[in-house]
């Protein structure tokens, strides 16, 4: 049986228990997008950032659930609640969506788990 390697944000998503205090839908978010900003203030001068799988799924929360004219952010627990009805539903589409992306998302950062 081959097992399937999960990108970062997958992981995160699939077990906040280990990246959070108390596995809340804000925290699982604030903590990808510390990882997301300080991968990006690390990145080195001259070199591309390209975020891996933290940054896709914050691409695809701006996406999904940015309202235009309101900081990037603001709306995006309001909308995944109002879209999922509860924060477990919220974070396992959050889950999917990081499982849906390319399998070497993560590359660069050389990390994820085999399950």
């Amino acid at each position: 049986m081959q097992r399937r390697k999960m990108n970062f944000a997958e992981l995160v998503c699939s077990r906040p228990q280990m990246w959070t205090v108390d596995q809340t839908l804000p925290e699982v978010i604030s903590f990808l997008s510390g990882v997301d900003y300080a991968r990006q203030a690390a990145t080195p001068a001259g070199d591309t950032y390209d975020g891996g799988s933290p940054r896709a799924l914050l691409d695809w929360l701006t996406a999904e659930f940015s309202v235009p004219g309101m900081a990037t952010n603001a709306n995006w627990i309001a909308g995944l609640r109002d879209r999922y009805g509860t924060d477990e539903t919220a974070l396992a589409a959050m889950q999917e969506y990081a499982k849906s992306l390319p399998s070497d998302v993560d590359r660069q950062f050389e990390i994820g788990y085999a399950e």
